[in-house]
């Protein structure tokens, strides 16, 4: 098509009729011409000789015989684009195609009724040594504009209607509303669990009059509502939850959390009744708090009592009584003790499991404190022929981090039970050596050991495994194993048992490593840059011991940061207002409050929305990170926690005081490792 047209003279009807002949009798033209959805039109100088239906139905022409009755100027208008004279356009193109072989334009063409439209043309010129031939492919343009709109329009309809079935059927309550306030859809759900139906809420200002018809509480919900808008403006469309009371239709107040997605000009909103939820999570924590209330009221009632038992049998003991007296003496005061000790265990199992257990994080040199329970239970192992000894560690600075009133309890639990289930002029080992990231400390004992089937109920509280049978007059409540487990996971760490029967036990407790020596030798710490930094607040608003000991151990290696720590999400949010921190990292599972609710409220208050937002979580589905990150956190962290990215997040927010250089050199800075909440 694109090598030059050979100029012919046309010759008349009967040379032309003989090229279109040529043309059209082919059958593989033919069934082409006739199938194509494109117009195409044979013609000369002088008429139309042929044309498919495609083309008949372009122009509106009942039959081929009436096309071959037209002429050029039938089909085209005065004037084309530009003012030019149709004629005279089109007898230029057509001269063109002859010299060129083919042209491609566009064209202004009239159909019969006499409706314009603009078409895509592609003029081709044929010749052989008689006549040439014009074949036109036309088209309409505006026919295939409407045609890919209408066509948009219904994926565009079809996708909503798949989204309304969607929608119908899931089995919370969702409404969608437009950017008008009209209300445009209510599943069944909504009608089912609210009541409502379109009928009593067709726009928003209904829905606020029915659900809150209480003026504040509609102004409070308006109000919070508005601000979720603004903020799903920032965050992908994403509205951010919150929690309301509403009255359903039939006049019930329910709690309810409304979240939604902004889609277009179309907002979705979701609603889930969260009443019974709340009311369990509430009576959960009045039981708890009468549980604690109680242990703490049967703990006084029973000490007082106690303490005259234990008193008086003490001066019985004294006073020169009978031998046989003295024995019913000292059974009263081994009673009394035995009591004493089960009373303190129940509420130490009791502050651990209602998270009432407060701990005071520091470096502790194991050597330091092995010696000490080993100076506190050598009377009493000498009084029992058990001999008692300490191993050296290899490393007389090997520390670790944790709180030393405790794990002071849980060696003194472990040791206790290593002299009184041992065996005669037995031993009982201490050692304690490094193991990758964490200290191994253990307790070796030669008693009797415990079969491996037996060995899980170790730690079950109250069953002692029939060890009276074996030691009789072994005194031992069966809690403290159970409460010495509880211990060591509140401190972060873990504790294991390995035994073998006839040759003893060995209790193992592993607990992070400190990375300050015990001395705790106070210098200024070097900058790999050169550079020195200004102290950095940090708050921690996390609920799990372990990982709090794993963050403040991380920080020992940056002493400019200061560490402020809270176990539940409002004391979080409190110490966050108060102190103003320039960093905070948020666990997602709090026992108050989700940590996607406490991220709002700190974006949401002109006190805290500008503090860079960490989330630290378990929660690594990635669903969850988009959120969270939608809502304003700054970056998303995912336990197991690399040490490495933390320590670039603080050093990447350490700030910059570059006129303080010869103040660091000088001073002696510190670091506050444990700011702690009240709670």
């Amino acid at each position: 098509m694109g090598k030059s047209a050979k100029q012919v003279s046309l010759s008349g009807p009967t040379s032309a009729d003989s090229t279109v002949e040529m043309l059209v009798s082919g059958q593989r033209f033919r069934r082409f011409f006739e199938i194509s959805g494109d117009a195409i039109m044979l013609f000369n100088e002088t008429q139309f000789t042929e044309c498919n239906p495609a083309c008949l139905k372009l122009f509106q022409v009942n039959s081929l015989d009436a096309w071959r009755r037209l002429h050029l100027p039938d089909i085209l208008p005065d004037k084309q684009l530009g003012d030019f004279m149709s004629r005279v356009f089109f007898k230029q193109r057509m001269a063109e195609a002859v010299k060129r072989g083919s042209v491609r334009f566009q064209c202004k063409f009239c159909r019969l009724q006499g409706v314009e439209f603009l078409a895509d043309i592609e003029l081709s010129a044929l010749t052989d040594s008689d006549a040439t031939m014009m074949i036109a492919v036309v088209r309409d343009i505006d026919q295939r504009g409407e045609q890919a709109l209408r066509t948009a329009k219904e994926q565009a309809n079809r996708r909503e209607e798949e989204l309304r079935l969607i929608l119908h059927h899931v089995p919370i309550p969702v409404g969608v509303y437009l950017g008008n306030g009209v209300v445009d859809f209510l599943n069944e759900e909504f009608e089912r669990v609210l009541g409502y139906s379109q009928d009593d809420i067709p726009d928003v200002k209904s829905w606020w009059k029915v659900t809150y018809p209480d003026h504040d509480a509609q102004e409070q919900a308006r109000q919070r509502w508005g601000e979720r808008l603004k903020m799903a403006k920032n965050s992908n469309g994403i509205i951010p939850s919150y929690q309301s009371h509403m009255i359903f239709k039939d006049g019930r107040k329910r709690l309810v959390r409304t979240w939604g997605r902004i889609s277009g000009n179309r907002i979705i909103v979701l609603l889930n009744d969260i009443t019974e939820e709340q009311g369990i999570a509430e009576a959960a924590e009045t039981a708890n708090q009468a549980k604690i209330e109680f242990l703490s009221r049967m703990s006084h009632e029973l000490r007082t009592p106690l303490n005259s038992i234990i008193g008086f049998s003490k001066l019985l003991k004294m006073s020169g009584l009978s031998e046989r007296d003295m024995q019913n003496a000292n059974r009263v005061h081994i009673a009394g003790n035995h009591l004493l000790a089960l009373v303190d265990e129940i509420l130490d199992i009791s502050r651990i499991e209602s998270s009432e257990l407060h701990l005071n994080f520091e470096n502790i040199n194991i050597d330091e404190l092995l010696a000490d329970v080993e100076g506190i239970f050598k009377p009493i192992a000498l009084q029992n022929e058990i001999g008692i000894l300490r191993a050296k560690p290899l490393e007389p600075l090997l520390g670790v981090y944790s709180d030393r009133q405790r794990l002071q309890q849980v060696m003194l639990n472990l040791i206790s039970n290593a002299i009184k289930y041992n065996r005669d002029q037995g031993l009982v080992n201490l050692s304690a050596h490094r193991v990758d990231r964490f200290v191994r400390i253990e307790v070796r004992d030669t008693g009797f050991g415990v079969p491996p089937e037996k060995i899980h109920r170790l730690f079950i509280p109250f069953d002692r495994l029939d060890v009276q049978q074996k030691k009789g007059g072994t005194q031992g409540t069966g809690l403290g194993l159970s409460i010495t487990k509880r211990l060591v996971s509140a401190l972060g760490g873990e504790l294991t048992v390995q035994s073998t029967l006839g040759e003893g036990s060995i209790f193992a407790v592993e607990l992070p490593l400190s990375n300050e020596p015990h001395l705790g030798s106070q210098h200024a710490t070097e900058i790999d840059s050169g550079e020195q930094f200004s102290s950095l607040t940090i708050l921690y608003i996390e609920d799990d011991a372990g990982t709090m000991t794993l963050i403040d151990q991380a920080l020992s290696s940056r002493p400019a940061a200061d560490l402020l720590i809270a176990s539940k999400a409002k004391q979080g949010i409190d110490l966050a207002r108060e102190h103003q921190p320039d960093l905070i990292f948020l666990d997602l599972y709090l026992p108050d409050l989700n940590g996607d609710e406490v991220l709002t409220q700190l974006k949401m208050d002109p006190l805290t929305r500008s503090i860079p937002v960490y989330v630290l979580s378990a929660d690594a589905m990635k669903s969850q990170i988009e959120l969270l990150k939608a809502l304003g956190a700054v970056d998303y962290l995912t336990k197991p926690l690399d040490i490495n990215d933390f320590l670039e997040v603080i050093d990447g927010n350490l700030k910059h005081e570059n006129n303080a250089v010869d103040e660091v050199e000088s001073s002696t800075p510190t670091r506050n490792l444990s700011k702690r909440d009240p709670s």
